[in-house]
């Protein structure tokens, strides 16, 4: 009866063990950039370096994120074709920072 405890006893230490180095060994997947909530995603940004122009009647962050979805899809994707380098350049500014965060999760 004891040596079946002490068997017991054991196997579970061996399992609990196990469970607890592949919990911690675990990379945890970061969230993509189109994911995130949009005061999260402005604070990435910026800490990518990414300056976010003030538009007078235009809603740029629905455009930002519908930029970043295509630079996520397709980093190397064409350049917007305007002739206004504003959005020109926060296009481009997004395809550095989607590359950068890319790099850093991998």
């Amino acid at each position: 009866m004891q040596r079946k405890k002490t068997l017991f006893a054991i196997i579970s230490l061996i399992l609990l063990a196990t469970l607890l180095l592949s919990a911690c060994s675990g990379k945890e997947e970061k969230i993509k950039l189109s994911e995130m909530e949009d005061d999260l995603l402005l604070q990435t940004l910026t800490d990518l370096g990414v300056e976010i122009p003030e538009v007078k009647n235009v809603d740029i962050n629905s455009a930002i994120r519908k930029w970043i979805v295509e630079l996520e899809e397709d980093p190397t994707r064409p350049s917007l074709s305007v002739s206004w380098t504003v959005p020109y350049n926060l296009y481009e500014d997004l395809r550095d920072a989607v590359i950068k965060y890319q790099q850093d999760t991998k």
